[in-house]
């Protein structure tokens, strides 16, 4: 069913009481539930590192990295990674200065990696009762979780079951 048009005529019955002063007043006095700020202006950047996500748990922060763009050009205000590529807004337009400046920052890739968190050390120096201690800790936040347990795996479980010769696989023999 089409929705009927209004015409002026169907609205001039109403045009005396929006007319009305206490109208005008109440109209005047109405706060918009929202109000749409002028349109965002986008800039599109490969990202030469991975971005921390549940499927790259070791990868860069989004919010590190946003901060690190900010200090340098604070008209950036948000982030976000679409198919590999940063898309950051800002609120007014940028300079070329602005652009070359983000444009270096966003493809140093020392400098990303550099933002990830370290998560303590490699795991040589953890002791055994600490990286159980990680692993029990019920507010171990998950990828700190996932890195204990690769370090635990690696220190006490592998080792000491590669040191019996049943434990190593058979290789099968060629025919």
């Amino acid at each position: 069913m089409a929705r009927y048009r209004f015409t002026a005529r169907d609205l001039a019955p109403l045009r005396s009481l929006l007319d009305a002063p206490f109208a005008r007043e109440v109209l005047d006095a109405a706060i918009p539930i929202k109000r749409f700020a002028g349109a965002r202006q986008q800039e599109e950047v490969e990202l030469p590192v991975a971005v921390q996500s549940r499927e790259e748990p070791d990868g860069v922060p989004l919010h590190e990295i946003l901060k690190m763009v900010q200090a340098e050009v604070p008209g950036v205000s948000g982030m976000a990674v679409r198919q590999g590529k940063a898309v950051l807004t800002h609120k007014g337009p940028l300079t070329a200065e602005q652009k070359r400046k983000i444009g270096r920052l966003l493809q140093d890739r020392r400098r990303l990696l550099a933002l990830r968190p370290s998560g303590g050390s490699d795991g040589a120096a953890d002791s055994p009762e600490a990286i159980k201690k990680v692993l029990l800790d019920q507010a171990t936040p998950d990828v700190e979780w996932l890195r204990a347990f690769r370090r635990y795996t690696v220190a006490e479980l592998i080792r000491k079951d590669s040191s019996r010769p049943d434990a190593l696989p058979r290789q099968r023999k060629k025919q």
